[in-house]
């Protein structure tokens, strides 16, 4: 068995480059004769740097020109892990961007929001596509949206006053309460201070949500901020199968594989249900706190001293759908963060969601996403036992 050495070339100051790296060693548990070398970006533009090193394999976040024209002049395969355009030459695993936008636009519709925004600290492809999903989804509804793009070229250039100025002004024209979802946590953080600062209540006023769940930049903020967990260990694992798969010539290069998001991790900033109706207000926060107790709709109503009708009734007035659905959608989403996040087998599932049994969760899994619960938890686990 032939030693293989992959080159890694990722930034390792944020939360997205560490998880990068540890879906890569997870996949090389499969292969001991690989040897992971973390490596800076800039050195790959060496022409000689790769030779001397005796590198075989590159995955690497692929941002600039030239970079991009180092690596396809070095004679080795390479995985970009950016979502950045290069053409149907360059093999991409990246997010899937699109579906993150319309993930939490689907998380706000089911919290009865009406008026939406987006806002993003500059214009790149990835947040275009979140912008694309989230405004989708929000549109086919009917329901108003606004976006805001800060103008300035750098990704920190929303401090300046004439960017806050901008977003002031914005964020005093939109109509409340608003459910924002800005392009990634650095923004997100900065925009709920923003609020506060200004007087805006979060979640109240503005229920904000962003993507990375960056931990420190979700929790350093004055309301803690709910944030998208991205599939990017994933991303990793799937990066390292796709440069195996190319180093023994099984594919040819090109290509983008693009991976779902894991989750919506909730914090304060999204604590909040844009509801007139009491009744539903009670509905909703009765679903969200205090599922596993909750087994059926008959139950929910009791429970409220309403008739299942009227409970119907004023949810399809003021909502759209049942609230038969949206308990299915929320045992689904709540069996989801269990299977992903802890070892709790199928049945205690079940159980901390309010169903009877095991085969209740796998005939729920099967008719909402089409596979069992651990064929879910199989394919979504980057692990040594899913390559």
């Amino acid at each position: 068995m032939s030693k293989f050495n992959l080159a890694i070339a990722v930034g390792l100051q944020n939360a997205f480059g560490q998880r990068i790296i540890k879906g890569i060693k997870n996949y090389s548990t499969l292969h001991p004769e690989w040897s992971l070398c973390i490596v800076q970006p800039d050195l790959l533009k060496d022409p000689g740097f790769v030779a001397r090193n005796h590198i075989d394999g590159i995955v690497l976040h692929l941002d600039n020109d030239a970079l991009h024209s180092a690596v396809t002049s070095c004679g080795r395969p390479f995985v970009n892990v950016s979502n950045r355009a290069y053409g149907v030459e360059v093999t991409t695993v990246t997010s899937d961007d699109y579906a993150i936008g319309d993930m939490v636009a689907h998380y706000f519709l089911n919290r009865g929001y009406r008026n939406f925004a987006f806002l993003a600290s500059k214009r790149k492809l990835s947040f275009s596509q979140r912008c694309d999903g989230f405004k989708a989804t929000v549109e086919k509804k009917g329901w108003f949206f606004r976006e805001h793009w800060v103008e300035k070229p750098t990704p920190t250039d929303y401090y300046d006053e004439s960017e806050r100025s901008r977003l002031l002004q914005f964020l005093e024209k939109l109509p409340r309460p608003c459910a924002l979802m800005t392009s990634s946590d650095r923004y997100g953080s900065y925009l709920v201070d923003f609020c506060c600062e200004h007087g805006f209540l979060v979640p109240e006023d503005f229920a904000i949500m962003s993507v990375d769940n960056d931990e420190l930049k979700c929790t350093i903020c004055k309301v803690p901020l709910s944030s998208v967990l991205p599939g990017v260990e994933m991303i990793g694992f799937r990066a390292a199968k796709t440069l195996n798969d190319l180093a023994k010539k099984e594919i040819t290069p090109g290509g983008r594989i693009h991976i779902p998001p894991v989750q919506i991790i909730e914090r304060a900033s999204t604590e909040h249900f844009s509801v007139a109706d009491i009744n539903l207000a009670d509905t909703l926060q009765m679903l969200y706190q205090n599922l596993e107790n909750l087994h059926g709709v008959e139950d929910i109503a009791r429970k409220l001293n309403v008739s299942r009708r009227t409970l119907e009734r004023r949810w399809q007035k003021e909502l759209g759908g049942s609230p038969l659905t949206e308990l299915r959608k929320l045992r689904l989403r709540k069996a989801k963060e269990l299977l992903l996040n802890t070892r709790m087998p199928c049945k205690e599932v079940a159980s901390h969601v309010g169903l009877p049994d095991n085969r209740s969760l796998t005939m729920l899994f099967q008719q909402l996403e089409g596979t069992t619960p651990s064929g879910f938890r199989k394919v979504s686990l980057p692990n040594p036992g899913n390559p």
